[in-house]
């Protein structure tokens, strides 16, 4: 009995092509920066952020809770809580919308610094990639040329999106019709075949 190699099988050549199918490497690591990341924000807003809005509230957020009045007390005699109160901790709510607008604000300042950052390469190659630019340069172009290649382009861009966005309107328009005339066809040939057989 001959033993298949399991990296010649089909499977095997599915699963590799999956693996290899758009940037999953990519997507893996900014998964795993991602959670390490979200680490990081928890602990800031956990152990240093929460903490210094407790001591100014003068009491942990957690503590704030109403206990809803339903003839049941909050506490039990030997201290524990009682189950059959109805209490609504509102301080873990204010807690989680608090937590919520700290990480907003940190993700705020990233991707604004992010975007200024990668803003400045572009303004300073001018949306051209380095080697584009370098290649220019060696062809003797100035910074001014390089600018005016660059409105150039970005005109001609603009130019064929709203043509494609034109192009998207003309071909919706023309489908919807199509299936218009083809009710308006099925209908017809439904009334004709009526009268038919009536006749």
């Amino acid at each position: 009995m001959q033993i298949k190699n399991p990296l010649k099988s089909k499977t095997f050549a599915e699963f590799k092509k999956f693996i290899n199918k758009g940037n999953l490497v990519d997507l893996a690591v900014a998964v795993i920066l991602g959670a390490a990341f979200s680490a990081i924000v928890t602990s800031l807003v956990n152990d240093i952020i929460m903490p210094l809005i407790n001591a100014a509230a003068g009491k942990s957020l957690a503590d704030l809770v109403w206990v809803v009045p339903n003839g049941q007390p909050h506490y039990l005699a030997d201290g524990s809580v009682n189950p059959q109160a109805i209490v609504l901790s509102y301080g873990n709510f204010i807690q989680a919308v608090i937590n919520f607008l700290i990480i907003a604000v940190i993700l705020f300042v990233i991707v604004k610094a992010y975007l200024k950052v990668s803003g400045g390469f572009r303004n300073k190659y001018f949306g051209f990639t380095k080697e584009e630019y370098k290649q220019f340069r060696m062809q003797g172009k100035t910074k001014n040329d390089i600018k005016l290649l660059a409105d150039k382009r970005d005109e001609e861009a603009a130019k064929q999106a709203e043509l494609d966005q034109i192009e998207k309107e003309k071909n919706s328009a023309e489908s919807i019709l199509k299936d218009i005339r083809e009710i308006l066809k099925s209908k017809s040939a439904n009334g004709s075949s009526k009268t038919s057989k009536s006749a």
